[in-house]
Parts: structure tokens; C-alpha cells; sequence
């Protein structure tokens, strides 16, 4: 991820990585999840999300929030 944008592009961008991991392997993923912890900030319009900066926080950072999310193929 380059650094912060929508929070569907950072998703997109999320399932893009997995497709492209199995691609030429012979694998075809039918059910991705994840659990990341992600700063999103919501500014009136759009949420804007990317993976958190900071490796370690102080008492005066916000924690980042945890996205869980799974997608599955449909049979």
C-alpha cells in the first residue's frame, strides 16, 4: 500500500495483492480473510484508511482500528 486513500481503494488494494500473490501458482483463492489494524479517519466525506504509520505509540496517539473482513467465492 501507498500510503493512505479511501477506504475501498485500501480494501481493493488489499484483495489486488492477494489475486496477484496465487496468480501463476496454480491456486485460486475461494475465501480470503484478514484482521489489520488500520488508521482510518473520517473527514465528512469519505473514510480514509491506510495501514498505521507508527510502529510503536505513546499515550497521546489514538490506537489504530481493526478491520475484519472476509471474502468468499460464491459455488
Amino acid at each position: 500500500m501507498s500510503g493512505r486513500g479511501s477506504l475501498s481503494a485500501t480494501l481493493g488494494e488489499i484483495a489486488e495483492g492477494v489475486m496477484a500473490a496465487t496468480a501463476g501458482t496454480g491456486l485460486r483463492a475461494t475465501k480470503v480473510e484478514f484482521d489489520l489494524p488500520l488508521d482510518i479517519v473520517w473527514t465528512g466525506g469519505d473514510f480514509i484508511a491506510g495501514l498505521p504509520r507508527l510502529v510503536t505509540r505513546t499515550q497521546f496517539d489514538p490506537p489504530p482500528s481493526r478491520v475484519r473482513m472476509v471474502w468468499e467465492a460464491q459455488r
